[in-house]
């Protein structure tokens, strides 16, 4: 198995081809309230903007302890994040989601892990700014609310919508006797379902 130092000096010989990259002292990590015991490397690439001209953009690149066992961390520089704010995948932490949970990386290619995270961070901050991905907050709402947006509200999730895209434009709330699992309201827009829940 490829040690971590190994890991580290193969992708840095491999990135350094394509991407202006800069090794972070402590003194600067600190500055910028990354983890100072840990590698974190900055890249200065290119993105293209929502009129599809060419900006320049800055990565850090968190190593742990575990790689190439595990995953780097991509966050955006700060100044970048302040310009772009919020977009599907990019936490309030600055933080770019690039892979699943359940993705494990190739151990043995250490320096494609990267190149890919890079690919996938650039583009997913392209797909971000153009709002080509606007659709990905829908289909993950919950987890970006519970994860980004609020660390003390609370989502409600006893109303049970019983349709996806509405009919018309008002709604009509049932409130249970008795809770169905853990919902206590129905939303609807009288169809025929919704009569099985009136009382």
């Amino acid at each position: 198995m490829i040690e971590y130092k190994e890991a580290l000096e193969r992708v840095s010989l491999y990135i350094e081809k394509r991407e202006k990259v800069r090794e972070l002292s402590e003194y600067y990590k600190k500055k910028i309230g990354l983890p100072e015991l840990l590698d974190v490397w900055e890249i200065t690439t290119e993105i293209l903007d929502k009129w599809n001209k060419i900006k320049n953009i800055r990565f850090h690149i968190v190593f742990f302890p575990d790689f190439p066992l595990s995953f780097p961390k991509i966050l955006l520089s700060k100044e970048d994040f302040e310009n772009i704010n919020y977009i599907p995948h990019l936490q309030v932490d600055r933080l770019i989601c690039i892979f699943q949970n359940n993705s494990e990386p190739n151990f043995q290619l250490p320096e494609k892990v990267v190149e890919e995270a890079i690919r996938r961070a650039k583009n997913i901050l392209e797909e971000g700014i153009k709002g080509n991905n606007d659709k990905d907050y829908e289909e993950e709402f919950e987890a970006y609310w519970d994860s980004n947006y609020s660390k003390k509200d609370l989502v409600n999730k006893s109303f049970l919508l019983l349709n996806v895209k509405p009919l018309k434009q008002n709604f009509d709330l049932i409130s249970l006797e008795k809770p169905i699992n853990r919902f206590r309201y129905v939303i609807h827009q009288n169809e025929n379902i919704a009569l099985n829940f009136k009382a």
